[in-house]
């Protein structure tokens, strides 16, 4: 800055608001950039992360609904409290809400996201995917036990149960594939996040290093 003094005064003034207007460009954009990337961060979050959390924990709880309903109506026709008429009828119900599990299945790896992902990130989304194509097989035989159970109502009733009682066992199969799942998509939302967080931190001492380049130019 010795230099920069012994400047005629109009001169240095002019340079001084020259690196001043300059190094408050390049803290502007830096802060600009800071930003995008937060917002970035947080969009991807709300409108990728979250619904395809949300979308698969509606087909677990899904599961848990349809087989409790599943049970009631075999309960209650065990107890002839309903004809055979009655069961089919909400026998079909329960069958079509397993076809909109599974096809909420199929839906959610449209739901999830692409892009260029690091060696660990790819092994996380190959072992999510693989879970989801699990889960996809275990909802069909479970539908297929679930229509049978429906269907040996008319035949023999104690088969039936037995039938739907094997569905309990392989819904809390699925459950528990579930559960797997989105623990494995919880810890991979969090590990985004976390990353991103900690670039921003990386980057962001830069900003004071860029103010008190700014005032060295006036001191």
């Amino acid at each position: 800055m010795n230099g920069l003094r012994r400047l005629p005064l109009r001169r240095r003034a002019w340079l001084i608001s020259l690196f001043g207007a300059a190094a408050l460009v390049v803290m502007i954009g830096f802060l600009y950039l800071l930003t995008d990337r937060y917002s970035a961060m947080t969009h991807h979050l709300v409108e990728e992360d979250i619904p395809v959390l949300d979308h698969a924990s509606r087909i677990f709880s899904g599961v848990s609904d349809t087989q409790s309903e599943l049970l009631e109506l075999m309960h209650r026709a065990r107890l002839k409290q309903i004809d055979e008429g009655a069961v089919y009828r909400q026998g079909r119900e329960i069958l079509d809400r397993v076809d909109k599990l599974i096809e909420d299945m199929n839906n959610l790896n449209a739901l999830a996201h692409s892009g260029d992902f690091t060696s660990e990130e790819a092994a996380r989304k190959s072992r999510e995917e693989a879970q989801k194509r699990e889960i996809l097989r275990e909802l069909k035989a479970y539908r297929a036990t679930v229509a049978t159970s429906i269907e040996m109502v008319s035949v023999n009733l104690e088969l039936s149960v037995g039938y739907a009682i094997k569905s309990a066992q392989q819904a809390a199969a699925i459950n528990r594939l579930f559960s797997r799942l989105l623990a494995e998509m919880g810890a991979d939302i969090a590990e985004d996040g976390k990353a991103a967080l900690d670039q921003i931190r990386k980057e962001a001492p830069l900003v004071g290093f860029l103010l008190l380049a700014m005032a060295s130019i006036f001191l």
